[in-house]
């Protein structure tokens, strides 16, 4: 796991082809077909080299919760593991992965995690948590990001509803220098703007329409008003940048979260502890 453009899916590519494994990709952006480029979604290349899970799973628009990748990767993670093979589960999605590691139950009948809450102010945060829970909003640290992202993907948690990892598993973590992650998302930006980016946006606006819930997030939003004439190029590149900079470090604290974690100094470590743990 580890902040957007961290390295973490050329590093498990690495991983999973030396210790015989297949990925379950854990991110929000992903899981809809025809959102390639924007997402940095794994090549057609890297998914015939390692096998990949719950990537294009969704049409654009259609509903999807964090209860129904927890269900979906855990499907997966039981194939994998049948099939005599190691599952990696690999992602920047925070809520994705704690579902799985912890265990996350789903107390309420209503699921409106749809939405990729980490791109969202805090400032919107706290409006939505206000709305959908009125009476419990007294109670809550509306100052807290990671909390008030925890209540809208799950609902009000329960006081006895902390933190047992399920799973005898090794988790990696990267999360690079702050000036080295900023020089690797404007690279990423660029490289993608050169891949056919807004033509891939220009398609989605075409097929799906401008009030597509996936062309409000970070990339596709800044493309949209582009196509629109509303920003220039270069603006949309910088803002493309800026945000997605800003959205690795809300994942970076998350993931500081949770004790658990290895924290790698350097690619050739992760291999090291990988054989360690397989070997016992």
């Amino acid at each position: 796991m580890g902040p957007t453009a961290s390295g973490k899916s050329a590093l498990a590519m690495e991983l999973a082809q030396q210790f015989n494994g297949e990925i379950i990709c854990a991110d929000s952006r992903t899981i809809y077909r025809g959102f390639d480029i924007g997402t940095a979604k794994p090549t057609k290349q890297d998914q015939q080299l390692v096998s990949h899970h719950l990537l294009d799973i969704c049409e654009p628009g259609e509903e999807f919760s964090v209860a129904r990748f927890k269900q979906l990767a855990e499907e997966a993670m039981q194939d994998i593991w049948k099939r005599g093979r190691v599952a990696f589960l690999v992602g920047g999605s925070g809520m994705y992965i704690d579902a799985v590691l912890f265990n996350y139950s789903f107390r309420t009948g209503e699921v409106h995690d749809s939405e990729d809450y980490s791109q969202l102010s805090l400032e919107e945060l706290q409006r939505l948590v206000q709305q959908r829970y009125p009476q419990g909003a007294e109670s809550i640290d509306l100052k807290n990001r990671l909390r008030l992202e925890q209540i809208l993907e799950r609902g009000l948690a329960h006081d006895s509803d902390r933190r047992q990892l399920a799973y005898d598993c090794l988790i990696l973590g990267l999360n690079p220098d702050r000036l080295l992650l900023k020089q690797k998302i404007v690279d990423r930006v660029d490289v993608m703007l050169n891949n056919g980016f807004i033509q891939e946006v220009k398609e989605l606006l075409k097929r799906y329409g401008r009030d597509c819930p996936q062309l409000k997030i970070i990339g596709y939003k800044h493309a949209v008003s582009y196509l629109e004439g509303g920003i220039s190029l270069e603006e949309m590149r910088e803002l493309f940048a800026h945000d997605d900079l800003a959205l690795a470090k809300r994942q970076a604290t998350w993931f500081k979260r949770n004790q658990a974690i290895n924290w790698l100094h350097n690619m050739s470590e992760a291999a090291v502890l990988v054989d360690n743990y397989l070997s016992r």
